[in-house]
């Protein structure tokens, strides 16, 4: 019987913990509704993005060399 409510008990913490991290997850700004990473408020997005520019302008800057 002991074993069973320590299960019982063990399950409504993870649901607690998963249902706080949902309201974490939609009140920071990240989501949008349908529960996707929204990329403009995502700072992850946000710096790939931002190093994917930088590469781009390194690689067409100087002389391009001779065309074939």
């Amino acid at each position: 019987m002991a074993a069973w409510l320590l299960i019982l008990v063990g399950a409504a913490a993870l649901v607690v913990v998963v249902a706080v991290v949902a309201l974490v997850w939609v009140l920071s700004g990240r989501a949008e509704p349908g529960g996707v990473i929204n990329p403009n408020n995502d700072p992850g997005v946000q710096a790939a993005h931002g190093q994917a520019e930088r590469t781009h302008i390194q690689h067409n800057f100087g002389d391009a060399g001779p065309g074939f």
